[in-house]
């Protein structure tokens, strides 16, 4: 049988659109599910910003508080804050171990009234929750370790 381009052109046409499509296919899903970790990502960085905005707050604010009824509910915000903290994070990990001590010493200080190690106390937690908020934040900006990976790979080709 004599194959002429006109028999083996459509099919070979066909099996290099579909196999196209499918690497586009594939590369919109590995983009999709990046660009989706990484909103994930950034509003756990600002969920964490938020609380530990509020655990400040209102750790300096219930010590100049002279209503108890109002103490109460700064006490209440504080912890809520710092729960929303700690369920934040990954027990695997160690990057807010030193943090989340720091903010259960903040908490004591409150409750002792001790205006003068909170004024301590709360810019020594901020300063240190600056560098894992920095690195979470430098992965948003660069991408995910794989997703780096990934895209290394095929622009190497």
């Amino acid at each position: 049988m004599d194959l002429q381009a006109k028999d083996w052109l459509p099919p070979l046409i066909g099996l290099a659109g579909g196999t196209l499509a499918g690497l586009i296919a594939a590369m919109s899903a590995v983009i999709g599910k990046e660009n989706k970790i990484s909103e994930f990502r950034q509003a756990w960085i600002d969920d964490q910003r938020e609380d530990l905005a509020a655990v400040a707050a209102q750790a300096l604010a219930y010590v100049e508080e002279p209503d108890v009824a109002k103490k109460v509910e700064r006490l209440a915000a504080f912890d809520a804050a710092r729960a929303r903290i700690e369920l934040r994070e990954n027990p695997k990990k160690e990057e807010w171990t030193q943090i989340r001590a720091e903010i259960g010493t903040l908490r004591d200080r409150m409750i002792a009234t001790d205006a003068a190690a909170l004024a301590t106390s709360v810019p020594s937690i901020l300063a240190a929750a600056r560098l894992p908020l920095k690195a979470n934040w430098t992965i948003v900006k660069n991408g995910e370790p794989w997703y780096r990976r990934f895209k290394m790979r095929w622009s190497s080709r």
